[in-house]
């Protein structure tokens, strides 16, 4: 799995996929497809749900989301505070990462070798390419 076997995520954070509700609010329920609660946060996770935002969540774009994902969603995501948004869309075989600064998101730029790295986890080094080898 990409979080874990990287070494990125500690054995104190949390990884979860889909299906998986996200209380942001009342109102304002979702279900990212991969997502990620850091240790100190923990306490967000109860046995069905989290009650809170995760740190980082990424989701898997189809051409049915994909208006949604990039622009209704990640506004919402964005003022509940959600670190860093990730969308990874098959069909492209790309993966772009947002980073929170502020009250909206800044695209993460990859370094010259392509490879993307997360803020938060600061270990994660992803290689885009690597990601959807073997899709077709």
């Amino acid at each position: 799995m990409l979080l874990t076997n990287a070494g990125a995520a500690t054995e104190n954070d949390l990884v979860f996929f889909a299906p998986l509700d996200v209380r942001l609010g009342p109102h304002d329920i979702v279900e990212p497809d991969l997502l990620l609660v850091t240790g100190s946060r923990r306490h967000i996770v109860e046995k069905a749900y989290l009650t809170a935002a995760p740190d980082l969540l990424i989701e898997i774009v189809s051409p049915s989301s994909r208006r949604r994902d990039r622009g209704e969603k990640m506004a919402l995501y964005a003022s509940h505070g959600i670190r860093e948004n990730g969308l990874a869309d098959p069909d492209t075989k790309a993966l772009m990462i947002f980073a929170l600064v502020d009250t909206s998101y800044v695209r993460v730029a990859p370094d010259d070798r392509g490879r993307l790295r997360t803020t938060v986890l600061t270990d994660l080094v992803i290689v885009p390419d690597d990601l959807f080898t073997g899709l077709h």
